[in-house]
């Protein structure tokens, strides 16, 4: 051991002198001189940084100093510029003050105090600096100041001393107003002024002076009917036309007042009449004719309306060109039956003025005139339609009920033009837009679709209208897109969202029914429900996925409804309404994988639970009516019902989108199932009462072993399903464990009871049902045993403990003294069996605990 250490010594020395030998070399071999070297060099880097740094503190100090003098400066400048300022100020308040008379005390004090403080304000600044570079400046705002002062004191002394002489010169002065005429200039500005005067003046009565001088017109024409040629009379209302628009004119070009334009437009609307009265009422034009003056008036109209950029010109032009031809159509349908070129003639005359109000009123808010000739012309169209139905049977009229359907479908088509072409271009829309395209829509719907519905037969008229309204909801639909996608959204571009949305699903709801039958309709409505939805879900448009939830509602009550008279065959019945359940359950579907957490997606799967509910017991229903059925059972009928009501209950609990509400909902099914079975059931209901079709009661074996099976089946799955709600309640609301004991106990021996004594006709004291209870109890024990599931043990002691007592003090009571020791003896053997058995159990469970905390105590 001692050889081992030394040699270890040994060579532990070895390693150090090699370690210092080394260290001496390395020592050796380093340069003096290259040292000192290095020394010099940092020395003279050193130099240079400090003379940088010299040099960047003189840059500094000169800085410094050029900063100080550049503010002295500006301040110098702006103190001179604020003097210059107030020099000017003096010298408008000395403006101010020599006027004399034409000033006002109230104006100059407010200004003289804002003078004041301004120059408060400057002193106390300048006081502030405490530099002697200043007082030059100084002494000059408080020479300014002194001298405003002196000033302000004479003007109060002015003021009081003129105050009297103003008065009586301004009283003399207004005794000489008083008598002098009112200039040109000084007429003009009153006109001018917007005051209710001027409203009625200006703008009543020149256009009822209009509208009076048009009824003189007529009054005149129609003296002069029995006096006047027609030529003459014709020329006569030209005139008078013509005159008004040259005076109308010459008022415009002197000044743009409103009466100018209002002669300007009674004179387009008396053109109008004129042509009108030249071919409707003098029969002196040809209908060729008479077109080629509409468009010279139509032009002369559209020129005049530029020119005065006006919409009485607009109004009254459409004024002047409906009323006439109107008027003849309410009166009677005596010239259109003498003259069959009158019904297109007027046709094309109503729809040339359309386009010419539309191209007036194009890129202006001349709503008025939209509005007004809007009107007319529904009623044109109202008209001609009617008249067209009235002389449908003449001979040479039977384009006339076609003429009819095309003139309606173009004056919708001009109308619609008007606020869809905003749309369209991406313009911002007005509230009087939206209303007429509301308007434009109910009239143009009603007029096209009776129109054309009268000329064709029934069955092609109807398929014709849906036909139309198929046009109607792609035209719709793209409108609805365009105004979803402007980047518009002010209350009027809502309001058009709503209108074209509602438009398109009206429209589209009534294509099946016209092309197809009613009794197709919800299956329609429901198909274009569940997509609308659909895809507004997917697009997040909000407006047009309730209008799919109503589509889908509507169908179901529809299909009701027509099931409900009979309507639907058996087979077309369960087709409909097939149809209508798998497309609420898409809806809710996708609804509920987009919000999973949204509140009315779950009542919607509620209502939609039970409407599936409502759908089992029609197909059921709908099986047992159909002629393969020999037997009828309405036990069977209310079991089959229970299962149903399970069957929904269970897959809102444990379905994949379970939630708060399903859960609530299948509690609450499982709770009413419970009473409804015992009573309904078991008590109220004969599983042997069988009937055949002509009602009477048949003694089959099959329906009557069928419905044991059930009774039984029915009887287990809603005890256990009323379990599982009651403690899912109790876990909800945190109440005891024994409430859920208590619950379960009474739901077992009330159905147990209610099922033998009922059914079978067994006895309360019989000691089957003691039996049974038995039997049911150690099930229970056994499932809480395995389960390890403490209350349902405690439901199995409960039933047991309610056993003993009924064999106390029921069932031996009736039993002769042998009979009641040997039930004695039995039950008592059962007991202790049972005991046994949960001693047994109960120990196995303590030691599993033992072992599982003797694990986590290792661990």
């Amino acid at each position: 051991m001692s050889t081992n250490r030394k040699d270890n010594l040994n060579d532990i020395i070895k390693r150090q002198e090699a370690i210092l030998s080394s260290l001496k070399d390395e020592a050796q071999s380093i340069d003096s001189d290259s040292i000192i070297k290095q020394n010099e060099s940092l020395s003279s880097e050193i130099k240079e940084i400090k003379e940088k740094n010299s040099v960047l503190s003189k840059e500094n100090e000169q800085l410094k100093g050029d900063l100080s003098n550049t503010r002295s400066a500006l301040f110098r400048k702006l103190a001179n510029e604020k003097l210059n300022a107030f020099t000017r100020v003096q010298k408008d308040i000395d403006k101010m003050y020599y006027k004399g008379e034409n000033t006002t005390k109230s104006r100059l004090d407010e200004y003289s105090k804002g003078c004041e403080k301004s120059l408060d304000e400057t002193i106390a600044a300048i006081n502030s600096l405490a530099d002697c570079e200043y007082d030059e400046i100084l002494n000059k705002f408080l020479n300014l100041k002194k001298e405003f002062e002196q000033k302000r004191e004479n003007l109060e002394k002015y003021s009081n001393e003129q105050f009297d002489n103003l008065r009586q010169t301004n009283n003399k002065i207004g005794e000489k107003l008083k008598d002098e005429p009112l200039s040109d200039t000084e007429k003009n500005a009153s006109l001018k002024q917007k005051s209710l005067e001027s409203f009625i003046g200006l703008n009543v009565l020149s256009k009822a002076g209009i509208l009076l001088f048009i009824i003189g017109i007529i009054l005149v024409g129609r003296y002069a009917y029995l006096h006047m040629s027609d030529l003459f009379k014709c020329l006569l209302i030209y005139i008078l036309g013509g005159v008004l628009v040259a005076i109308g004119e010459i008022f415009y070009k002197k000044e743009k007042n409103v009466f100018s334009t209002a002669l300007i437009s009674g004179g387009v609307s008396v053109l109008y009449a004129a042509t009108a009265s030249g071919y409707f009422a003098f029969d002196i034009f040809s209908a060729r004719l008479t077109f080629v003056i509409c468009i010279i008036v139509t032009a002369v109209a559209i020129l005049l309306s530029m020119q005065t950029k006006n919409q009485i010109v607009c109004t009254f032009a459409s004024l002047g060109g409906y009323l006439p031809v109107v008027v003849l159509y309410l009166i009677s349908f005596g010239k259109a039956a003498s003259d069959n070129m009158f019904l297109p003639v007027s046709s094309a005359y109503f729809c040339l003025l359309a386009i010419v109000v539309f191209i007036m009123t194009y890129n202006k808010k001349w709503y008025a005139a939209q509005f007004i000739s809007f009107a007319l012309h529904i009623t044109a169209v109202g008209g001609i339609g009617a008249c067209a139905w009235a002389l449908k049977d003449l001979g040479g009229y039977s384009y006339a009920l076609p003429l009819s359907a095309v003139f309606s479908i173009v004056s919708f088509i001009i109308y619609l033009a008007m606020p869809s072409g905003k749309i369209i271009l991406n313009k911002k829309l007005e509230t009087e837009d939206t209303v007429l395209l509301s308007l434009n829509t109910v009239t143009g719907a009603i007029s096209i679709g009776v129109t054309l519905y009268h000329c064709f037969e029934r069955m092609v008229a109807n398929r014709v209208v849906g036909i139309v309204f198929l046009v109607f909801a792609f035209l719709y639909i793209i409108l609805f897109s365009k105004i979803n996608k402007s980047e518009n959204k002010d209350s009027a571009s809502k309001f058009a969202t709503i209108i074209s949305s509602f438009s398109a699903l009206v429209f589209s709801m009534l294509i099946v029914p016209y092309m197809f039958g009613l009794k197709y309709a919800p299956i329609a409505w429901a198909i274009e429900g569940a997509i609308l939805a659909i895809f507004s879900i997917k697009k997040r448009i909000f407006i047009s996925e309730i209008a799919g939830f109503f589509c889908i509602l509507l169908s179901l009550a529809f299909g009701i409804y027509y099931n409900s008279t009979n309507g639907y065959s058996s087979l077309l019945a369960v087709i409909v309404f097939t149809i209508i359940l798998i497309s609420a359950l898409s809806y809710d579907l996708f609804g509920i994988i987009a919000a999973k957490d949204n509140a009315p997606y779950r009542i919607i799967e509620a209502i939609t639970a039970i409407s599936t509910f409502a759908y089992l017991e029609f197909i059921y229903n709908t099986i047992i009516h159909s002629p393969s059925i020999k037997y009828f059972s309405e036990f069977t009928n209310v079991a089959v019902a229970i299962i149903f009501a399970l069957v929904i209950a269970t897959t809102l609990r444990f379905g994949i989108f379970k939630s708060k509400i399903t859960l609530i909902l299948s509690d609450v099914i499982g709770i009413l199932l419970m009473p409804i079975t015992f009573i309904r059931l078991n008590i109220l209901e004969e599983y042997d009462y069988i009937i055949n079709f002509y009602q009477q009661q048949v003694s089959a074996q099959s329906p009557k072993i069928f419905n044991i099976v059930l009774l039984i089946a029915v009887n287990i799955a809603v005890g256990i399903f009323f379990a599982k709600c009651i403690s899912s309640a109790i876990n909800r609301h945190s109440a005891s464990a024994w409430v859920f004991t208590l619950m379960t106990s009474i739901c077992a021996l009330a159905l147990i009871t209610s099922t033998v004594m009922a059914q079978f006709d067994i006895e309360f004291s019989s000691a089957i049902i003691s039996t049974i209870y038995i039997l049911v109890s150690i099930i229970l024990l056994v499932v809480g045993f395995k389960k390890n599931y403490t209350v349902i043990r405690s439901s199995g002691l409960a039933i047991i403990l309610c056993t003993f007592a009924k064999l106390c003090f029921i069932d031996t009571r009736s039993l002769e003294s042998t009979w009641k020791i040997l039930s004695y003896f039995a039950f008592g053997a059962i007991l202790i069996i049972i005991s046994f058995v949960y001693q047994k159990f109960s120990k196995r469970l303590e030691n599993e605990a033992v072992s599982i905390n003797d694990d986590n105590k290792n661990e």
